[in-house]
């Protein structure tokens, strides 16, 4: 990937995390098919290490699920949101 799509995709993945708006998160899967609506293929693979990038940056956070943890699902963050405000 190029850097322009991957700033395009982190962007879009807080924009998604971001809409949902509740403390349950989104699944992972569920966050690959919306990228690759707007036309990004990304691997599994790259789209956890761009997730784990937000993570680091505190914009977005794993769910703590109890149930089925190995599907991973993500939230945004008050630090992510403020990031949001800040692109508006």
């Amino acid at each position: 990937m190029q850097p322009h799509e991957i700033q395009i995709i982190r962007l879009s993945l807080l924009r998604h995390l971001d809409a949902n708006g509740t403390r349950y998160g989104l699944a992972t899967g569920l966050l690959r098919c919306w990228i690759a609506a707007e036309g990004f293929k990304v691997s599994d693979a790259d789209l956890e290490k761009e997730l784990a990038y937000l993570a680091d940056k505190k914009l977005v956070e794993d769910v703590n699920k109890k149930i089925s943890p190995e599907l991973r699902a993500w939230r945004i963050t008050a630090d992510g949101r403020d990031e949001l405000a800040k692109l508006s």
